[in-house]
């Protein structure tokens, strides 16, 4: 970002005609006094400065346009967590009421209540803010979010799957089908965010709901 400033500096016992270089603020000037007199002089300096920073909020306006564009960032984590953790309830109950019971039930709430939807909703939030928003838009976006869940999400429920072969918490020995049938589903979930997320009718619900 380039910036012009102006400034006064005051040089005394001067050299006539020669050029000075002086260093104030971590900024350089150079002029060239061409003054006889010899007692002090005031020179008026003009220059042009290189910021090593980028100026993102300026002024007033700029905080609200940031601030609305904010939301369109937070979405995709938000949608996704609030998702994950809709269906980790589920997953949750039935493992306590159907399958093994209260046993270790601190570490069923927190694989399912905590890390499982925080994990997810954060991995898909970052992926999607990286390589659908402000790239795609409309049923392409949508499609996209669907293809990108069933990647990650799926790679997710195959992990859990496999861990809960050796934890026996969920059932997965016993019932492998009951984590393998999630698979449409999950595709399903990310079409749909998809479609909240990256068209028009989509965004007006979630502005309705007050995300």
């Amino acid at each position: 970002m380039l910036c012009s400033l102006s400034g006064e500096v005051e040089i005394t016992k001067h050299q006539p005609n020669r050029i000075l270089h002086i260093r104030d603020l971590g900024m350089s000037y150079a002029y060239n006094m061409k003054s006889e007199e010899p007692n002090s002089v005031i020179l008026t300096l003009n220059y042009t400065t290189t910021m090593k920073y980028q100026v993102l909020i300026t002024d007033e306006q700029d905080a609200k346009v940031a601030g609305k564009r904010r939301a369109v960032y937070l979405r995709p984590f938000l949608l996704f967590w609030l998702n994950s953790l809709f269906a980790e309830v589920i997953f949750l109950a039935v493992g306590v009421f159907i399958m093994t019971g209260t046993r270790d039930l601190v570490y069923k709430v927190l694989w399912t209540l905590v890390f499982c939807p925080l994990g997810m909703g954060g991995a898909m939030g970052g992926l999607i803010n990286c390589f659908i928003v402000d790239h795609y838009y409309g049923k392409k976006a949508a499609h996209s979010a669907g293809i990108l869940a069933l990647l990650v999400l799926s790679s997710c429920n195959y992990l859990c799957y496999n861990l809960d072969r050796h934890f026996g918490w969920f059932g997965a020995s016993e019932h492998p089908w009951w984590f393998h049938w999630r698979y449409p589903m999950i595709w399903a979930v990310g079409y749909f965010n998809g479609l909240l997320l990256f068209t028009d009718k989509g965004q007006e619900r979630l502005a309705r709901m007050g995300l």
